[in-house]
């Protein structure tokens, strides 16, 4: 039997997060805030993945992000002789 939960007082950058999780997952509302509940309480998450990382940098964090790595796409001819 499936138990039913009335939550409160729930903090509007949680919603936020769990409404935005649930379209870029194309799921239900309820159904991902009962896949957090169980991934959180019976640690079934998947801990190698990034997942949790997705979508937390602003658009200046991000450009910032891009422009310290960029270099590291940049490969030193002398090194692969």
């Amino acid at each position: 039997m499936a138990i039913q939960y009335t939550l409160r007082n729930i903090p509007t950058a949680v919603d936020k997060a769990l409404k935005k999780k649930a379209k870029r997952l194309n799921k239900s509302f309820n159904q991902t805030v009962v896949d957090e509940l169980i991934a959180s309480t019976l640690n079934t998450s998947n801990k190698s993945s990034f997942d949790w990382l997705a979508n937390t940098l602003t658009d200046n964090d991000a450009e910032e992000f891009d422009q310290t790595i960029k270099d590291l796409n940049i490969s030193d001819p002398e090194f692969w002789k």
